[in-house]
């Protein structure tokens, strides 16, 4: 069997191609252009800038995430193949899977809310130009998580029993050096038994003062108290102990 032979490649460019060519915005403007050579060689179209390798290019330059949507904006592409960008595509998908899902078809701004996420869920974007010639390649973004711009606060200090009955006790506590940047809107408090570890909750919603009455206690337990604050993001971490208590036995007269 005969090897192929090869030929170099040849290009027949006609005198008028090398002047300079005006197009108007949104007109074509078709090269034909004769080329040859064995095997077929490898053509790309290039400009002073460099090649040009897509009909657009996009950059997304920030997101702002929350628990459950993500703003997203992008730039414009610097080269829009001769016609005005009228349309973006945005796509998404989680970071389990491959499969892009379409988020919006027809979007002629820049930026696009994206809602209905799963809250701690890692999401990557992606974005592509469109005019009336065709779309261009997609963009991705930097994975992002839907979450809250903040945490949760930190834990509450200074925890104590500030006064104590054999009917009655009072637990104060200061608020956390931190709010996770985002206010506290309540507090959680805890007790046991100091030989126990099974820590029970004593409110049911949260306490907006940062104190608490605790009533319908036996003279025979060790009380410890335990508190965490909450704020849009979620309930932080407990505080420390308190130091244990011991009710003041009843007295019983001979």
């Amino acid at each position: 069997m005969a090897a192929e032979k090869l030929e170099a490649p040849e290009i027949e460019l006609d005198a008028e191609l090398r002047k300079i060519v005006n197009v108007r915005s949104c007109s074509t403007l078709r090269l034909l252009v004769a080329i040859r050579g064995r095997p077929d060689p490898v053509v790309k179209w290039s400009k002073a800038e460099g090649p040009l390798n897509e009909r657009a290019h996009i950059e997304v330059t920030s997101s702002y995430t929350d628990a459950d949507f993500v703003s997203l904006s992008w730039q414009p592409p610097l080269y829009r193949g001769g016609c005005e960008v009228d349309n973006y595509v945005i796509e998404k998908r989680d970071a389990t899977s491959s499969t892009w899902q379409t988020v919006s078809a027809t979007m002629a701004r820049t930026s696009i809310k994206i809602c209905r996420l799963t809250q701690g869920t890692e999401y990557q974007f992606r974005v592509a130009a469109e005019n009336r010639y065709g779309k261009s390649n997609f963009v991705d973004s930097e994975p992002v998580v839907a979450q809250y711009p903040f945490e949760p606060p930190g834990p509450p200090a200074s925890i104590h029993v500030a006064n104590a009955s054999k009917s009655v006790m009072l637990v104060e506590w200061s608020q956390p050096e931190s709010d996770g940047g985002s206010p506290v809107t309540g507090y959680h408090i805890e007790y046991k038994d100091q030989s126990s570890i099974l820590w029970i909750k004593l409110n049911r919603i949260p306490l907006t003062e940062n104190q608490l009455k605790v009533t319908s206690i036996q003279e025979s337990l060790i009380y410890e108290f335990r508190v965490c604050a909450e704020n849009m993001a979620g309930v932080g971490p407990c505080s420390k102990a308190s130091e244990p208590v011991l009710l003041p036995r009843t007295q019983l007269n001979s």
